[in-house]
């Protein structure tokens, strides 16, 4: 009887892989892990993006909403008890709006505040910010901005204006004006427009406000940062 020595190969295939084997293994191993982290980084960066363009849509329209209601509510005013004839407080352009309105007790003293909403630059874009101060009779051009109080409403803009108009709706105004000296009326509407970083060049979030109040309506004397 002839005795055989064992099959080498077939002892290295019975024992595992082989180094060729592993390294493949390996391989595959090594792609399909870099694939997975790929596929979740991917995920997590839509989600962020996602994520925030909600929140940057969230902030306009939270924006947008606060301006209108001010807006809406801005008033003339009669610069003393005396003098009873009104005045309007009210100028704009297109990087800023200067009127008299209610503010919030939460916001300051209550009662009539000269406001200021101004679009200004800054590092990444422009910002959009609320300046406000009690309303003291005592002339329109006498408030220099110092005791005023700020709130940044919206930031990291590409572009934002203001445009003001005399016609009754949107569709019959043709033609926006960029500055608006109220010292006769107040627009009919106002329009805010504003451009989010990363937005289509015409893209904008668009705001219509039409103000309440106008040069022939009348209202009672105002006193000091009080309506009566």
């Amino acid at each position: 009887m002839t005795n055989r020595l064992p099959d080498t190969r077939q002892m290295r295939r019975e024992t595992g892989f082989t180094l060729l084997e592993l390294l493949v293994s390996m391989t595959i191993l090594s792609i399909m892990m870099t694939l997975l982290f790929n596929g979740l980084q991917l995920g997590i960066r839509t989600w962020d993006a996602v994520s925030d363009a909600s929140q940057r849509t969230q902030d306009v329209y939270f924006a947008q909403q606060f301006i209108r209601r001010h807006l809406e509510e801005a008033q003339p005013v009669t610069p003393d008890p005396i003098n009873t004839q009104q005045q309007l407080v009210f100028s704009g352009d297109a990087n800023s709006l200067r009127f008299v309105g209610l503010m919030p007790s939460y916001l300051g003293h209550g009662g009539l505040h000269l406001i200021n909403f101004e679009i200004m630059d800054q590092d990444k874009g422009k910002q959009l910010i609320l300046r406000y101060e009690l309303f003291q009779n005592n002339g329109w051009e006498n408030y220099s901005g110092e005791e005023s109080s700020s709130i940044v409403l919206l930031e990291n803009l590409e572009d934002a204006e203001f445009a003001f108009t005399s016609a009754g709706s949107s569709r019959q105004a043709g033609n926006w004006k960029k500055r608006w000296d109220g010292s006769k009326e107040f627009p009919r509407l106002i329009r805010l427009r504003i451009r989010s970083t990363g937005s289509a060049p015409d893209t904008w979030n668009e705001l219509l406000v039409a103000p309440k109040l106008n040069a022939s309506q009348k209202i009672p004397s105002i006193q000091t940062g009080v309506r009566t």
